[in-house]
This record gives C-alpha cells, sequence and structure tokens, in this order.
C-alpha cells in the first residue's frame, strides 16, 4: 500500500494539466474551423455579388461553376 499513497496527489496535478491542454486544442480548432467558414461564406457573398450584378469577366458571364471554383480556390488558399 506503501507504493500507491502518492496516486491520488499526481492523479490530480496530471488531470489539471489535462483539462487546460484540451481547453486549449479546443479554443484552437475553434479559431481554425471559424476562418474557414468566414472564407467559405465571403466567397459565397461575393459569387453571389457577381452574378446578381452581371459582372462579366472579359466577355463572359461567371457561370455557377466558375463561381464554385473560385470559392473552392479561396478556401484552399487560406488553409
Amino acid at each position: 500500500m506503501l507504493e500507491y499513497k502518492n496516486y491520488g496527489k499526481y492523479l490530480d496535478k496530471s488531470s489539471a494539466v489535462q483539462s487546460k491542454t484540451t481547453f486549449g486544442t479546443a479554443v484552437g480548432q475553434m479559431i481554425m474551423f471559424l476562418i474557414i467558414f468566414l472564407f467559405y461564406a465571403y466567397s459565397f457573398f461575393w459569387g453571389g455579388r457577381l452574378r446578381y450584378n452581371e459582372i462579366k469577366n472579359g466577355d463572359k458571364e461567371y457561370t455557377g461553376g466558375a463561381i464554385l471554383a473560385i470559392m473552392f480556390s479561396v478556401v484552399f488558399g487560406a488553409l
């Protein structure tokens, strides 16, 4: 029994460190997903604006496929 005397004390210390680490990881993932979703929203907004205002790229209008390609390019570029 003497071997396990300090086990509870060290377990409490490691539990506190684990809680802080888990919180830091969760905040980091939250910020990462926030940035990704903000870029998605910005891409949808800008693509919709281009399509709604009939802004042309040279002599061609933007199509839905071109807007999706632009959206994915912006998001992957942000990553």
